[in-house]
């Protein structure tokens, strides 16, 4: 990733917010980002190329590398989150190692603040997922693995400061344990996944209607309790 890009994007990123910087990056770097997106102050969006859909994406964040960004509609981003491939994976010593080099949002996911997600293999989080908290990682290249990419899927939900190491992968419908390491592929819907290393520990566990569901519960015995 030339250093020129670079500074290019954090000068549209402290000068400009909301509309007015979506407009400048898609005439300075021809990027793809949708009318009503929202980029807010001191994001340095620099990357080979984006498709960025109607989404929110907060202060600070960092998308640098040589890679492909694409963030689905409806996506919401804090602050200080850093998506970046390293510069070395563009040398010709790794041209046949097939580094997939995308980051691809869902629509509808919700990323909160200080993650990394390195794109240098391919990370890819399923419609309507949520990283949580801060201070997740998830690593695509390593020493000793071949399959590097991570895929999360949807409507899962990922808990403070969890690991994903390289080849990771989860199914839908999932909630990962705060502080979780997963390692390998959990194919897997609707469970609790948690550990170091992280291990199903509940495979029926509806994360979004569990709540929903003891509340409706107190709400009937109170009802009945009154009658």
């Amino acid at each position: 990733m030339a250093t020129g890009k670079v500074i290019c994007g954090m000068i549209i990123g402290a000068m400009l917010i909301g509309i007015l910087c979506s407009v400048l990056y898609r005439a300075c770097f021809g990027y793809r980002i949708a009318q009503g997106a929202k980029i807010g102050f001191m994001n340095v969006i620099a990357v080979d190329s984006t498709d960025i859909g109607a989404a929110s994406v907060g202060m600070f964040n960092q998308f640098i590398g040589s890679f492909h960004l694409k963030i689905g509609t409806g996506v919401s981003i804090g602050k200080h989150n850093e998506i970046s491939c390293g510069a070395w994976v563009t040398e010709k010593r790794f041209a046949g190692e097939g580094y997939a080099r995308i980051c691809a949002i869902g629509d509808g996911c919700h990323i909160t603040s200080s993650h990394l997600i390195d794109a240098t293999r391919g990370f890819t989080l399923g419609e309507h997922s949520w990283v949580v908290g801060s201070h997740s990682q998830f690593w695509t290249h390593g020493i000793g693995v071949t399959e590097r990419h991570i895929a999360i899927g949807s409507n899962c939900y990922i808990g403070s400061a969890a690991r994903f190491a390289p080849g990771s992968s989860i199914g839908k419908d999932n909630i990962v344990g705060l502080g979780s390491v997963v390692v390998g592929s959990h194919n897997v819907e609707g469970a609790l996944i948690a550990g170091v290393p992280a291990k199903v520990l509940d495979a029926n566990y509806k994360w979004r209607t569990r709540n929903v569901s003891s509340t409706e519960t107190r709400a009937t015995n109170t009802e009945s309790a009154s009658v």
